[in-house]
């Protein structure tokens, strides 16, 4: 009967197969737990027929049946005693889920002379081990403060849009086998598993990070391509090897580029000036330095390669700036400089642009070069009144020579 039976069913999956392909869901479940497969009908008639199987890269069998009201689980000895089958729905439930039987479980519903297919992709991943406390895995809003009083193994610093790759050769490097690695990621906002591999199987990712991350399953090191400044955090690595569990604290800290810096001159404010300052507004000019605020960015003045004095806030809200008083003829060279952790940008000051000698020379020099200029004036003048009157007194008396 039994032979009749399948013979039939396959004659009905194969007319199935060759007529159009079924949708494929996707489910994820945890090793232990209960597999629940609907089968898209929520009430079977009289006489309808189901069939439920299992493909694998080691497997192809079949699960469960209903046939004439009957329900038979006992194809196979995997899913003996686990496997049941909803006389009403026609629905698959295993308990007790094993991480091998990940796989393609395909259903065939044959109701009124009419064949439905349903199929399931089935992603089995290991449970998250929760060691004792002294070795715990799991971050804490307690182990999240570790970022800030300086509680990690090591630190890494990454510019956004760059890759990343967090080593655990120190850890395995005397250990020949691997049974689970596990990253967890910690931020201010959340705490959340990224990525996970057990003895060896399909890596578990985070679905919002499966095409920017890599765990290799041989060493555990996780890669992270395209890194972004919400990603800085607290990254805690646990690997399992024999049953002995070595943990590994990274925190990274992502950064954007720094902005470019621009020179302007700083224009004072007359009315408030006293007789000093107004002097030294004659003989300096004062330009001031200003850049986006970000993240650890701080603002520096150079003179040639000597730093002349370095700014920084921590109020991101505003533009860091950093002035600068210069002589209206020095020579030196002088640059401004932005920098964070992982870029710096310079921006070199052109003296001519900002601090120009005018014709006006009461206005924006120096006293003494006023006076200078005074003398040299007096001078001058007196030199031509000097010529003027020898000139006269030469001509008057070249006449009265003639005549005698």
């Amino acid at each position: 009967m039994f032979a009749s039976m399948w013979i039939f069913i396959l004659f009905f999956v194969n007319v199935k197969v060759g007529g159009e392909a079924g949708d494929v869901g996707t489910v994820t479940v945890m090793e232990g737990g209960v597999l629940s497969l609907p089968s898209g009908v929520t009430d079977l008639e009289e006489h309808t027929q189901v069939l439920w199987s299992f493909k694998s890269a080691s497997l192809n069998t079949r699960v469960a049946q209903l046939y004439h009201g009957n329900i038979y689980t006992n194809y196979h000895e995997r899913f003996s005693g686990r496997a049941q089958l909803d006389q009403q729905t026609g629905s698959l439930t295993i308990s007790d889920i094993r991480m091998d039987e990940s796989g393609v479980y395909d259903v065939f519903i044959i109701m009124n002379r009419h064949i439905s297919e349903r199929k399931y992709k089935v992603d089995v991943y290991a449970p998250i081990i929760v060691p004792t406390p002294r070795s715990s895995s799991l971050i804490s809003v307690h182990q999240l403060k570790d970022v800030v009083n300086g509680k990690w193994d090591e630190l890494k610093i990454v510019m956004e849009g760059e890759g990343l790759t967090l080593q655990t050769k120190d850890l395995n490097s005397k250990l020949k086998s691997l049974d689970e690695a596990m990253w967890q990621f910690g931020s201010e906002e959340r705490t959340i598993r990224i990525a996970q591999v057990y003895q060896g199987s399909a890596p578990f990712y985070e679905e919002k990070l499966t095409d920017r991350l890599h765990l290799d399953k041989q060493t555990g090191s996780l890669t992270i391509w395209n890194i972004s400044t919400s990603e800085s955090g607290l990254y805690v690595m646990s690997l399992t090897i024999s049953g002995h569990i070595s943990e590994k604290r990274f925190r990274v800290d992502v950064y954007v580029p720094v902005s470019i810096p621009a020179i302007k001159r700083r224009l004072l404010d007359g009315a408030n000036q006293t007789q000093s300052t107004s002097h030294e507004m004659e003989e300096f000019c004062s330009m001031i330095c200003s850049v986006r605020n970000d993240q650890d960015v701080f603002i520096s003045w150079y003179k040639g390669g000597e730093m002349l004095n370095q700014t920084r806030s921590s109020d991101l809200s505003i533009n860091l700036s950093l002035p600068l008083h210069l002589h209206y003829n020095d020579t030196e060279n002088y640059s401004c400089t932005a920098a964070n952790p992982v870029s710096n940008k310079t921006i070199y000051l052109q003296m001519n642009d900002f601090c120009t000698q005018y014709e006006d020379c009461q206005q924006y020099c120096g006293d003494v070069e006023v006076v200078v200029r005074l003398v040299l004036s007096g001078l001058v003048g007196i030199a031509s009144v000097v010529f003027l009157v020898e000139h006269v007194r030469f001509r008057g008396r070249v006449p009265s020579s003639v005549t005698s």
